[in-house]
């Protein structure tokens, strides 16, 4: 008995069983993809008192089943962009006083993970006044950071949410906090 006798390929019938198994496999990795995906879940806009000013944060869930590990959050506002510093990162700050520029990387990555949530500080109001808030606005009097961290009311903000697998954007306005 041959190999030719056991395995018997008959042209029309099993060439197109064979495109539409590799068809339907070629799609199920996507699938699979698309639910592990980790998904972020906006809950809204949070005030919080600090003793440098009011910080308006921005608060949001991860769910899904991957978790994106190592992330990063842009603020990009008047084509000018920064990056968060996140709650969890302490302030680039010497004893709570003095401003350190080589401290501000360290408040940029925060590993995130999935059924936890967050809220990352974006805007400060102090003295009657709007600004982005990031690691560089501690060194602003000192001549570090974006030189236009003011905004008003109409100013479009956006907010980019980048880690392993996951990219997320949220567009808002003063208004909507």
């Amino acid at each position: 008995m041959s190999y030719c006798d056991i395995v018997k390929f008959d042209l029309p019938l099993d060439l197109a069983s064979v495109i539409a198994g590799g068809f339907v496999g070629f799609l199920l990795v996507f699938l699979v993809d698309f639910i592990k995906k980790p998904r972020v879940k906006f809950i809204g806009f949070i005030k919080s008192p600090s003793n440098f000013g009011e910080l308006h944060k921005i608060k949001f869930k991860l769910n899904g089943v991957s978790s994106p590990g190592l992330s990063r959050m842009t603020i990009s506002w008047c084509g000018n962009s920064v990056f968060a510093n996140w709650d969890e990162s302490p302030n680039p700050l010497h004893n709570d006083r003095e401003f350190r520029a080589e401290l501000v990387p360290a408040t940029y990555d925060q590993p995130i993970f999935n059924g936890n949530e967050y809220s990352v500080p974006l805007i400060i109001q102090n003295d009657g006044r709007y600004e982005i808030f990031s690691g560089w606005w501690f060194g602003k009097e000192s001549g570090y950071g974006p030189k236009n961290i003011e905004i008003d009311s109409s100013t479009e903000i956006r907010v980019t949410l980048c880690g392993s697998g996951l990219v997320w954007t949220k567009v808002f306005t003063l208004n909507d906090l």
